[in-house]
């Protein structure tokens, strides 16, 4: 199976546990205050797809150690998303990638 399907299908499975919205509300990295809410568009349902998305993009990036780091699918992601540059986040890379997934960018 194409390793990009696979991302899909693995970012799909993580959005698809049920998550308590409330704990995305707050002032951390992955959290969204009620400002940024505002200036960027964003509603709240918004968040953990993004959130998700962006430890996909860092571990394939080979800055994030976590679980999906250096699994095979992060291994075949590396491979199959060359425009990812090993460690380096980059605002075309990220739109590329989030756009991969179903993202928006606007």
């Amino acid at each position: 199976m194409d390793a990009i399907i696979k991302l899909k299908e693995h970012f799909d499975k993580a959005l698809s546990k049920p998550v308590d919205l409330d704990t995305y509300v707050g002032n951390d990295w992955w959290q969204i205050s009620p400002a940024e809410a505002e200036v960027f568009g964003l509603e709240l349902e918004d968040v953990p797809p993004l959130v998700e998305a962006w430890q996909l993009y860092e571990a394939i990036a080979d800055i994030l150690c976590s679980d999906f780091w250096n699994s095979p699918l992060c291994i075949e992601a590396r491979a199959a998303l060359p425009f990812i540059e090993n460690r380096v986040t980059a605002e075309g890379q990220w739109i590329r990638f989030a756009a991969l997934l179903g993202i928006p960018s606007a």
